[in-house]
């Protein structure tokens, strides 16, 4: 299992040659607006509980219904958010089917060594009404499909990566090197993440993160040849807090109009504490010969 950092310090990459040759493989993804649920379940279903009075010094105590039951001044487990979401086309009219395990993960984006990734990007995202965009990490790019929002020096063409407005579309493309492909000690592919980066704190914490593999040549055969699934995982602790939603969440659940008492609710450190949620999946049943892909934002 490998863990990469989310926050890294950005730069652009010089190109070295490809010096396998791959394929270009190509997929369409938006960014859309949906209300998301921290616990479809209800509860908490991660501390254990035994009915065995034997096991009872085992039981482990939760603060779950302060996290995830709303309240006059409490959100609750539901929340709007804007999440990566896979598309069969250009049109943008069908969304590719997912696994449920994915949770708010954007859909996971493979290359092997000597393939160009072309990623058609649509920002689907009107109610938040801001631009966003799609930076790797792991991947090599020419500075105008890096995806990353800072003082650069640049300008023109080489800024349009970084400013996909609502209902606009821009095409990415990545290419896995020989630089940025695993070596002969590491396994089959390498797990890196992409994410928005024109405010990276706010655009990940609405929910603008995925997971990238960078192969070598044949692993998506004999993946799935080893495996019997795939399954991606994130370990992070999401702030709704530093989201661009939350206004939105507050007035929308909690029914607040007033533009002050939403901003005195936003400074209040207990409503700050119960807005924070920790993100693992939605695991499924276990199977033998499982590939774990863990990505680890901290």
């Amino acid at each position: 299992m490998l863990l990469r950092c989310l926050r890294c310090v950005c730069a652009v990459v010089v190109f070295s040659t490809l010096a396998v040759e791959g394929r270009t493989r190509e997929y369409f993804v938006g960014v859309v607006e949906e209300e998301w649920d921290y616990a479809p379940g209800g509860g908490d279903l991660a501390s254990f509980r035994s009915s065995d009075p034997a096991k009872a010094d085992l039981n482990q105590q939760s603060d779950w219904k302060t996290f995830l039951e709303p309240g006059p001044q409490r959100i609750g487990r539901k929340y709007m958010k804007a999440m990566y979401r896979e598309f069969t086309d250009a049109t943008f009219a069908t969304r590719k089917p997912r696994e449920k395990w994915m949770g708010l993960l954007g859909p996971i984006l493979m290359g092997e060594q000597g393939d160009v990734i072309k990623i058609v990007f649509k920002n689907m995202a009107v109610l938040a009404g801001r631009s966003f965009s799609m930076h790797p990490h792991g991947a090599q790019y020419s500075k105008e499909n890096e995806g990353a929002l800072y003082v650069d020096g640049t300008s023109g063409a080489d800024k349009l990566d970084e400013n996909v407005g609502p209902g606009q579309v821009y095409t990415m493309i990545w290419n896995v090197t020989d630089t940025a492909s695993p070596t002969p000690d590491d396994p089959e592919c390498l797990t890196w993440t992409y994410h928005s980066h024109i405010n990276t704190v706010r655009d990940v914490n609405a929910g603008l993160i995925g997971i990238l593999l960078t192969c070598r040549q044949g692993a998506e055969v004999k993946i799935k040849q080893d495996y019997a699934a795939q399954i991606a995982i994130l370990l992070d602790v999401m702030d709704e807090n530093e989201s661009w939603y939350i206004d939105h969440n507050i007035r929308n659940y909690l029914g607040l109009t007033n533009t002050q008492a939403v901003e005195t609710l936003k400074e209040d450190a207990d409503f700050q504490v119960q807005s924070r949620y920790s993100m693992v999946g939605d695991i499924p049943s276990m199977v033998n010969f499982i590939q774990w892909l863990a990505l680890y934002n901290g």
